[in-house]
């Protein structure tokens, strides 16, 4: 989190005042974060526990629920979804939402597990993301690009990393992981990292 804070910082996402909605906000650390920074946050977690942890530790709402049923009325100037597109069952029902949510002119910033990444490349039918019906919905960067777009979207970038590549590495032998390492590196620095990072903007009227 503290990684993807400061990646958003740079890109001049992060400014005092700005409201921001995290959807499968976990603990809402990120929230945590962005409201130190002025930002005024609201998180959505399916998991009821987080709602208590983040009021305790950090002084952050969270609402417990799915986001499409939550009927939040306010409408903030950026959106994140990190890993949580990948387990939705209605894919079009959540874009509308998410439409509803955004101010004109406003961000959706979306991970999720790449299935032509390195993950998937090098594990095939192994690869630990497969794991229905956990995840149900996997995405290529033409897929999201026609996904959005149909729904009157605008897509502003396209990326991918390998953040979480460490299990990867751990399952190759100890000799040989300093080389996997150096190969992932190389596949996510042509596009083939195993985390799809989209920026997502809605048109303004």
């Amino acid at each position: 989190m503290e990684r993807i804070f400061k990646q958003l910082k740079s890109e001049g996402i992060v400014k005092p005042a700005r409201e921001m909605l995290d959807i499968g906000c976990a603990s809402g650390y990120l929230l945590y974060l962005m409201k130190n920074e002025g930002l005024k946050v609201l998180g959505v977690e399916m998991a009821e526990h987080w709602n208590k942890y983040a009021k305790e530790n950090y002084s952050i709402e969270i609402l417990t629920g799915d986001f499409t049923k939550s009927e939040i009325k306010q409408r903030f100037d950026f959106i994140t979804m990190f890993h949580v597109l990948e387990h939705i069952v209605d894919i079009p029902e959540a874009i509308k939402e998410l439409g509803e949510l955004l101010k004109d002119g406003g961000l959706i910033i979306i991970e999720v597990p790449y299935i032509n990444g390195i993950g998937s490349i090098l594990k095939g039918k192994n690869w630990s993301q497969l794991n229905p019906p956990n995840h149900i919905n996997f995405f290529t960067k033409k897929g999201f690009r026609l996904l959005f777009h149909n729904a009157g979207f605008q897509i502003e970038k396209i990326s991918t990393n390998s953040y979480n590549s460490q299990s990867i590495i751990q399952s190759f032998p100890k000799m040989l992981r300093w080389a996997a390492t150096i190969f992932i590196g190389i596949f996510t620095f042509f596009g083939f990292g195993g985390n799809l990072r989209v920026y997502v903007k809605k048109k303004g009227k």
